[in-house]
């Protein structure tokens, strides 16, 4: 039997450069509803919306997990900055 699951041996022998020091990928579901019927926006438009929304909303929360996870795995603290809005 492994050690490790494959897929952690496989994302830690992907790299061979030894310089990246960990490894973390995570997945979120967002919804939105669009409450005016028709919309006045554009398709594009409605994605362009609910990608910057829904990366403004999941940032603090991946922050946290990342420092928490990292914590609880005793290695060293990596602080990711805050989001930024962009002006228009």
């Amino acid at each position: 039997m492994a050690d490790r699951p494959p897929e952690a041996t496989d994302q830690s022998e992907s790299d061979d450069s030894g310089t990246d020091p960990y490894f973390v990928q995570t997945e979120y579901r967002v919804l939105y509803t669009v409450s005016e019927e028709p919309s006045s926006l554009s398709e594009a438009e409605i994605d362009q919306v609910a990608y910057w929304e829904a990366t403004a909303t999941i940032w603090p929360y991946f922050r946290a997990h990342l420092a928490d996870m990292l914590d609880h795995a005793g290695l060293p603290r990596l602080v990711l900055p805050h989001l930024r809005r962009r002006s228009s």
